[in-house]
C-alpha cells in the first residue's frame, strides 16, 4: 500500500465532485466515481 496525503482543499474538491455526483448520477455511481480517484491516487504513489 502506498503513502499519500491528500490536502484540506483537494479533500474539500472531492466532497464538491461527489456530491454533485450523487445529484447527477445517483449514489451508486458516485461512490464509483470517488473510489475510482482513490484506486488512481495509490497508483500514482506506487510509481510516483
Amino acid at each position: 500500500m502506498a503513502i499519500y496525503r491528500i490536502r484540506e482543499d483537494a479533500k474539500a474538491d472531492l466532497r464538491r465532485i461527489y456530491r454533485r455526483g450523487i445529484r447527477e448520477y445517483g449514489e451508486a455511481l458516485a461512490d464509483q466515481y470517488y473510489d475510482a480517484f482513490f484506486d488512481r491516487f495509490e497508483e500514482l504513489a506506487e510509481q510516483p
